[in-house]
């Protein structure tokens, strides 16, 4: 009788320990919802590394090969949004001139 009353409480406390367990992944998904709309970058930053966490784990070299295509990218990115100026631009027509200091014929003052 005792151990059937143990193996009672036992399974209560499974269950009650199932139902924390739920409560706990609800809020879990409350928050990433929330976390969706207040800082999505962010949001999805942590996702992708879960994302890129299990996969390292599954299949390491192909993480391997993804990580290294998505640094080629952001590289490639990052050259491209530099911009090397080769030549000056002239100031605009509607730019104040100092007074007394008459425009140059070139368009290049005081070089």
């Amino acid at each position: 009788m005792k151990l059937l009353g143990m193996l009672l409480l036992a399974g209560i406390i499974l269950s009650v320990l199932q139902a924390a367990l739920s409560v706990l992944v609800i809020i879990g998904l409350i928050c990433l919802v929330i976390g969706v709309f207040v800082r999505p970058a962010e949001t999805f930053g942590l996702l992708a590394f879960g994302v890129f966490a299990n996969l390292m784990q599954s299949h390491p070299v192909g993480a391997i090969w993804l990580l290294s295509f998505a640094m080629f990218v952001t590289l490639i990115q990052r050259q491209r949004e530099r911009t090397v100026v080769t030549h000056p631009t002239s100031p605009p027509a509607s730019v104040p001139r100092l007074p007394g200091v008459a425009p140059s014929k070139s368009g290049t003052e005081g070089v």
